[in-house]
Parts: structure tokens; C-alpha cells; sequence
């Protein structure tokens, strides 16, 4: 009997230590055709409707414009996994998001992939289900670690560029870093980047995934309660198998220092499901800065200098109104909602399906859902909706008060 037990034991072994070395073999850095130490690639510096960064890939002859994102790797959703796609393997130990869902995610790679016109060999993406609560939030997907880990990526918010080049350019690293601040650290470090804020100091992960400014832990949220003047919001969180509501704490216009740097008018947000500490894209707008990966992810450095001009774009986090559409599981729903709302006054509920806003004046067919419908909201006083909630219709009309009335009301 044991020399069966032992029999099995080793096989499982094998198994295992072959999925592991195919994992490694494809994630541990994207292979490439580098075509000498003089390869540089420059693109014009985009934001995509998340405020993320986007580069454009070619896959298989397609070109999509890709979200940055440092802290994960590269991910495509169900509907860009096509026919000419191979299966790769699946994660062998399971994958929690920010929100705490643990999943197995397959992997898949294209033959043809090309960064401008360097070849990615074999470069795996992650396969996002319509089922998955990331599905809405990868859009066209997202360009991850093992992508850039082929060398140094400058992102000049200035000038509105991108640059990509070769790790060993030397003579270029020195010329696009010079008087920068560098830091040698795990560019997926947890305490990459030190920050003060509130007067004291917090080590922060640098996330490009992350849409938002700043994102802070449960206990930091906790010792700015009662310091700081702050919203709390209800976020709806659906997917077909999962429904469930998030409490977002939002604080705005705090002050924050980063080395000789003071950053003015951030907004510092605490999502209680995630409980993490992450710079996000937003943030990054105040910076110039290089992501330069070492060979094999040694020898990692951020460089980091602050723009000459403030270049950020300043999109309120929820609408003048007290609430948020976004397209969930393809429906137009209410996911947003700041607790307390005078303006709402309890007529709106989370999971609302919108049906028409303002008569069909805003398009809820757009991209960027979430971003447009705040903007269309700037310059409002009064907004007319109908809802389906349930198999019931209904027309609801809210109003804001101006700020000169003495009966005006915040949200």
C-alpha cells in the first residue's frame, strides 16, 4: 500500500512541478525579439475613459489600445480570446482580486503579438468572463507585468509621451532619468512609494490598474475619521452569481507631500472590501516618471519627477446628484449612491435600471458610462429619470437647490 501511496505522491509531483515550470516558463517575463540595444518605440501618451494610461498591442493583426497595469499581468476579456488563441494552462493556485474573489483563471496565448514592431513571443493573457466582477472594468484589457517587464517605459505627462527601450541603453537611461528621484525597489512593492499625509508617513503600492488618486487601508481610514470631512458611498458589486454592497469612505482636497513635492486637492479614497494602500493612475498625472524592469525583475527602479504644469484631469467621484450609472452585467444601473442623500431623498435604489435620462438627452449607449454621466451633470440644477425597478416603472425628478439659497443642500 505505501509503495502506492508513495507512487501517487510522485506522480502528483511531477504534475505539479510540470504546470509550475510551464507557468514560470511563460509568466516570468515575456520573451522577446529585441532588435538591438538601439530599440526605442515612442507613442503619444493616452488615457483611456478610466483615466488609466492605453498603448496600443497588435494581436494577430488587430491592434487594441490596452490599460496599463503594473500590479497585474496581462489580462484580455472572453469576447478578445478568439479562434486563433492557444491555451496556455490554468493557475494552479487560486487568484484573489481586490474585491477577496478567488478564482482559477486560464491563460491563453497568440502567436502573433507586436509592440510596434518588436515581437512578443508567446505572451500570455488571463481569459476575464462575463461572469467575473472584473469583466466591466478591463474594457479591452489590460497590459500587465509580463509585458513590461521587456525594459523601460517612460511616461512623460509634459510632453504626452510614451517611450519604450532597452534595459541595457545605458547612455538613454542616464539622458531621460537625469535629476529624477530613484527608487530601488520591486516596482509591485508594497511600500514603493512613501508618502505624508494627515502629518504622518504611509508606505503606498504603486497600482497604474487603479483608476483613482489614492486608496488607503481600513486603519488608515479609521485615524482620519473624525480629522477630516468625508463622504460615505454604497457601491454596488454584481455579477451573475454574486451580489453584494460596498462602503467607500471618500475624503477630499487633502494634502500630501511625496519626497520635496507637496501635491494639492487629492482625493483620498478607503473601498472597506479591498483594504489596501495603492497610488493610482489619477495620482500619477503629477509625475513624469520611468518604470525600468531589470532582467528577471531584478534591479527594478522607479524614477519620478513632478510635471512642470498641473496636467491633471479632475473628474468628481460621483455625480453633482449623489449618484452613479455604470454598465453592469450590460445593463445601465444605478451603483452608486452617497448614504444620506438630501438631493436623492431615498428615491433611488441600488440595481435601478435607467431606462432614459433627461428625456434620451444623454446617450447611455456611450463609452465611459460612468465619467460622461458626471460630466453631463456640471452644469445641472434638475434631472428627470426613468427607472425600471423590479417589473415597475417609474419617472423621477431631482433637484438641487442653488448654494445662494439660504435652503440650499449639500448631498
Amino acid at each position: 500500500m505505501w509503495l502506492i501511496a508513495i507512487a501517487c505522491i510522485s506522480m502528483l509531483l511531477i504534475f505539479v512541478g510540470y504546470r509550475l515550470y510551464s507557468m514560470v516558463e511563460y509568466i516570468s517575463g515575456t520573451k522577446s525579439k529585441l532588435v538591438g540595444i538601439s530599440f526605442y518605440v515612442e507613442k503619444a501618451l493616452e488615457l483611456d475613459h478610466n483615466e488609466r494610461i492605453s498603448y496600443p498591442i497588435n494581436i494577430e493583426g488587430n491592434v487594441s489600445k490596452l490599460a496599463i497595469d503594473n500590479f497585474a499581468l496581462s489580462i484580455l476579456p472572453e469576447h478578445h480570446i478568439n479562434p486563433s488563441a492557444h491555451y496556455a494552462f490554468q493557475s494552479i493556485i487560486p487568484t484573489f482580486n481586490a474585491y477577496g474573489d478567488m478564482k482559477f483563471y486560464n491563460f491563453y496565448y497568440f502567436e502573433n503579438v507586436k509592440l510596434d514592431t518588436l515581437s512578443l513571443y508567446r505572451t500570455t493573457f488571463s481569459r476575464i468572463n462575463r461572469d467575473d466582477i472584473l469583466y466591466e472594468m478591463v474594457g479591452n484589457g489590460i497590459l500587465g507585468s509580463n509585458i513590461l517587464a521587456i525594459g523601460y517605459w517612460e511616461f512623460n505627462f509634459d510632453k504626452k509621451y510614451i517611450a519604450t527601450f532597452n534595459r541595457e541603453n545605458e547612455a538613454l537611461i542616464e539622458e531621460r532619468t537625469r535629476g529624477m528621484l530613484c527608487v530601488e525597489k520591486k516596482i509591485n512593492a508594497e511600500d514603493l512609494i512613501s508618502l505624508n499625509f494627515a502629518g504622518k508617513d504611509y508606505d503606498f503600492a504603486l497600482d497604474l490598474g487603479f483608476s483613482g488618486q489614492i486608496e488607503i487601508d481600513n486603519n488608515r481610514r479609521n485615524e482620519l475619521l473624525g480629522k477630516h470631512p468625508h463622504q460615505t458611498v454604497s457601491v454596488l458589486r454584481k455579477t451573475p452569481h454574486k451580489t453584494s454592497i460596498d462602503s467607500v469612505y471618500l475624503f477630499e482636497n487633502m494634502s500630501v507631500t511625496l519626497g520635496e513635492w507637496n501635491i494639492d486637492s487629492c482625493r483620498v479614497v478607503n473601498i472597506a472590501s479591498v483594504d489596501g494602500n495603492y497610488l493610482g493612475a489619477q495620482f500619477m498625472q503629477n509625475f513624469n516618471f520611468v518604470l525600468g524592469y531589470g532582467e528577471y525583475r531584478k534591479d527594478d527602479k522607479l524614477y519620478i519627477e513632478r510635471t512642470k504644469s498641473d496636467v491633471r484631469t479632475k473628474i468628481p467621484y460621483i455625480s453633482k446628484f449623489g449618484f452613479n450609472i455604470d454598465l453592469v452585467q450590460q445593463k445601465n444601473i444605478i451603483h452608486m449612491i452617497v448614504n444620506d442623500c438630501q438631493i436623492i431623498g431615498g428615491q433611488l435604489k441600488l440595481d435601478d435600471e435607467l431606462s432614459a435620462i433627461d428625456n434620451g438627452a444623454f446617450d447611455l449607449s456611450q463609452d465611459g458610462l460612468k465619467n460622461k454621466f458626471i460630466e453631463y451633470c456640471y452644469d445641472k440644477n434638475s434631472i428627470e429619470l426613468k427607472i425600471k425597478r423590479g417589473n415597475e416603472m417609474m419617472d423621477i425628478s431631482l433637484h438641487i437647490i442653488p448654494k445662494s439659497s439660504p435652503d440650499s443642500n449639500p448631498l
